[in-house]
């Protein structure tokens, strides 16, 4: 029976390489055992303006995952200040061999997977994936953002935030926690810092990406 279920997602800051011996994955599976971390923030922290957006800073957060697909928009309601989402996968979902029973697409700000046959419970594959809804803090780091691929590694370092456009009073809020799903589960994470590590290579995995929007 096909499983197919709809996950959303996060963001970061920086740039710079991970050198050789941080990379952790190889075509025989390995893992990257390293949970997100993240430190809520008191209401006190100050508002930062981008894109026309206001946006509030609700935790520090930083990851280290494996690129499960990226896409960039141009053209949604919050793609000046989001241009690209990426879905990552840590611990069991950056394991080749987990992964290479997954078929992995994005759109809509969403990102899905599907398999005949999931080798992990379902609770697995949701809570160590996650879509990340990027804000870069830089020109440098959204030209980074935009050079991300299927089977990077990539440590990523910001801000949780909540984004409010007073033009239009639209809203878009982060979450907080790594084992929601469906709308609104995603992080929308203010990049600081971002580094990318050597590619593996793509026939590692078995992994799908679409290129709409």
């Amino acid at each position: 029976m096909l499983v197919r279920v709809l996950m959303v997602c996060l963001l970061l800051v920086g740039t710079g390489t991970l050198a050789a011996r941080d990379v952790v994955l190889d075509a025989d599976g390995g893992l990257i055992a390293d949970l997100p971390h993240q430190e809520m923030l008191d209401s006190a922290t100050p508002v930062l303006q981008r894109a026309g957006f206001e946006l509030t800073p609700v935790a520090r957060f930083e990851m280290k995952g494996r690129v499960l697909g990226q896409l960039a928009y141009d053209a949604d309601t919050v793609a000046e200040l989001s241009p690209v989402d990426i879905a990552l996968g840590w611990g069991a979902m950056s394991d080749s061999r987990v992964l290479s029973h997954f078929e992995v697409s994005q759109g809509e700000r969403f990102f899905y997977w599907r398999t005949e046959r999931a080798p992990v419970p379902r609770a697995t594959i949701e809570r160590y994936t996650t879509n990340i809804h990027a804000i870069p803090a830089t020109p440098e780091i959204e030209q980074r953002l935009h050079m991300v691929r299927a089977h990077d590694v990539v440590q990523l370092s910001g801000l949780l935030v909540n984004a409010y456009r007073p033009t239009d009073g639209y809203r878009w809020k982060t979450s907080i926690v790594r084992d929601d799903t469906g709308d609104g589960a995603c992080e929308i994470v203010y990049i600081t810092d971002l580094q990318i590590a050597p590619r593996l290579p793509d026939s590692t995995v078995a992994l799908g990406q679409t290129a709409t929007n």
